[in-house]
């Protein structure tokens, strides 16, 4: 018996050495490849450019409609449709009490000049907008379209004083991502916690056509300031919500927020914006 035991489990086990010895010779993709392999939902996903037609609003808030990159011939030339009562959209949700209701209608006319297209190369898909004008469906401006009220002002102090504005902006904000540590204002330690994130912040707005002046680790925790060149009036109003756009995108690729509030925290450096 135990001479017929052990001869069983002898066969036994050299069985499962051989299949184990099979399997170990087989290369390694066949062992762990599956048989019908998956395409990458990156690689296989489909989609079109969504570019948003907005207006900036009394709220400091850019708001408007998306369109399908197909579309952009004609909406560039036809613009998309708006409701009066937006401009009363507060920046903390509500609507502020409106002559307008649910009724009227509007055109978000957009400024092809001022088309902004962001890719970076980070397998997300680019950011588009263009900022419009708020005009009536016969195309004249709406009284409470911004864009028009500067637009006008600038050129009646041209054509009546004979003044034509140059300017810049300082644009200070709260980086996340930055170091919060104090006396680290204007400090290589403090800028090179946030390089890679200025870094591709010069390329973004390179991308956005603007021109890239300074960038530096401001006086407060967190707070970092960005410059442009000066250009005119209405340009620079353009570029400088171009730009905030521009930097909170830029932050949010990095994990972070950036915030142009004034102030970020009770008893906190006021950001002079």
């Amino acid at each position: 018996r135990m001479v017929v035991g052990s001869s069983l489990t002898h066969i036994a086990i050299t069985r499962l050495m051989r299949r184990f010895s099979r399997r170990l010779l087989k290369p390694s993709s066949a062992r762990t490849q599956p048989s019908m392999p998956f395409p990458s939902p990156v690689q296989e996903r489909i989609g079109e450019d969504v570019i948003m037609a907005v207006v900036p609003d009394i709220s400091g808030q850019l708001r408007g409609k998306g369109f399908p990159e197909s579309e952009r011939e004609s909406r560039l030339k036809g613009g998309i449709g708006w409701c009066p009562t937006c401009v009363q959209i507060t920046s903390f949700g509500t609507i502020a009490p409106s002559p307008f209701g649910s009724l009227g209608d509007l055109i978000i006319s957009p400024d092809e000049q001022t088309e902004t297209r962001l890719d970076f190369k980070d397998g997300t898909p680019p950011e588009r907008f263009v900022l419009g004008d708020l005009v009536h469906p016969d195309g004249t401006p709406w009284d409470c379209c911004l864009r028009s009220y500067l637009r006008d002002a600038t050129t009646r102090l041209r054509e009546e004083m004979g003044i034509e504005i140059l300017t810049a902006f300082e644009h200070e904000f709260h980086y996340s991502g930055a170091d919060e540590s104090l006396g680290c204002g204007y400090n290589l330690r403090a800028f090179r916690k946030s390089s890679a994130f200025a870094a591709t912040l010069m390329a973004a707005l390179r991308q956005a056509r603007l021109s890239p002046d300074t960038f530096m680790p401001e006086f407060a925790p967190g707070q970092c300031e960005v410059t442009i060149e000066p250009t005119r009036a209405t340009e620079a109003a353009d570029q400088a919500v171009i730009l905030r756009e521009v930097v909170r995108a830029t932050a949010e690729r990095f994990g972070h927020k950036a915030s142009f509030t004034p102030l970020t925290t009770p008893g906190g450096v006021l950001l002079i914006i």
